[in-house]
């Protein structure tokens, strides 16, 4: 078992559907990304991207970015796409913009060593990991960090297979990254973890690096970590089992609306509550005052723009939010 800065305490989660919706149906492929005052949504195999402005509740879209498939950041202070494709062509740029300006988007950071697209990308402390993804047909272990202060790159110690579109989050020193895809099609629910200071001190090769927790009951997950707890967001399975509270989208997949805590201490995963609905690959953001936002994603009934708001049990959560 992968020691973990974890610790043990089930939260009590109460959700209610907001009186809002997404400006289309959108599911996950690269997580949100949380600032201040906007919550940013890329969905799957688009330019386009969706911003939510926390401040007046109301929504818009950034600038069309050249790179489709290109996981989302924010990093110094500015969103950024980390690689992508362009007309079947992967890229090793990362591209900024200075949201709510004029300005468009820009090449300010140094490219990454490895071109890629779908890659699962995300900030810890001073340092951009971009870890596995996809490059002409090859899908990548490939590991690779960008020190924000010094603006250079490193590579580290690999993923133990290859991942792509996995769900990724950052809690207690350690990098989380659940389920995504290990080809077209295949999803898993591998679950994989590391520890920050470890994986910045790492070599290509180092096999000592990345610890394998407890897989998941489901497959495309979305997860956060809040109040010291990793939680996974809904999914789907592929038998008839009851695993979850469950909805049928057909005879081989079933959603399910189950919200997962990880136990450090034993390894496992324990339902802890339950969604308004069943949905799979939707996204997931931790608000400012660690409200959870749970949106789009895919139903029983295709791809959704339904967006629900959580909170712990105690919690009130204001109507102008919902």
């Amino acid at each position: 078992m992968a020691t973990s800065q974890l610790k043990d305490a089930f939260l009590k989660l109460k959700w209610i559907e907001g009186k809002m919706v997404a400006p289309q149906a959108m599911r996950r492929a690269v997580n949100a990304v949380v600032t201040n005052n906007s919550v940013f949504f890329r969905p799957w195999g688009q330019e386009q991207i969706h911003v939510y402005d926390l401040e007046y509740g109301n929504w818009h879209e950034v600038p069309e970015c050249l790179y489709v498939y290109s996981s989302l950041a924010y990093v110094c202070n500015v969103l950024t796409t980390i690689g992508g494709e362009k007309d079947e062509e992967c890229t090793d740029k990362l591209l900024s913009l200075t949201w709510k300006t004029e300005q468009p988007w820009e090449e300010t950071l140094p490219y990454m060593p490895t071109k890629r697209k779908n890659s699962v990308s995300m900030t810890a402390g001073k340092w951009l990991v971009v870890s596995g993804g996809i490059q002409a047909g090859r899908y990548l272990t490939i590991v690779e960090l960008l020190n924000l202060e010094s603006k250079t790159w490193s590579s580290v110690a690999t993923l133990p297979e290859p991942i792509f579109n996995a769900a990724v989050t950052f809690g207690g020193g350690y990098i989380y990254m659940l389920g995504g895809n290990k080809r077209p099609g295949c999803p898993t629910t591998t679950v994989i973890s590391c520890k920050l200071d470890q994986l910045v001190r790492s070599f290509i090769g180092d096999i000592n690096v990345w610890k394998k927790l407890t897989d998941l009951p489901v497959e495309r997950s979305s997860c956060v970590c809040i109040h010291g707890q990793l939680l996974a967001i809904g999914g789907q399975y592929r038998n008839t089992d009851t695993i979850a509270t469950t909805s049928s989208t057909n005879s081989h997949v079933h959603v399910c609306s189950s919200v997962y805590q990880y136990s450090s201490t034993k390894n496992t995963w324990n339902i802890v509550s339950d969604l308004t609905i069943p949905v799979s690959e939707c996204f997931t953001a931790v608000l400012p005052g660690n409200k959870l936002m749970v949106l789009g994603g895919i139903t029983r009934k295709g791809v959704t723009d339904k967006v629900l708001f959580g909170t712990l049990d105690g919690d009130s959560l204001s109507q102008d939010l919902s």
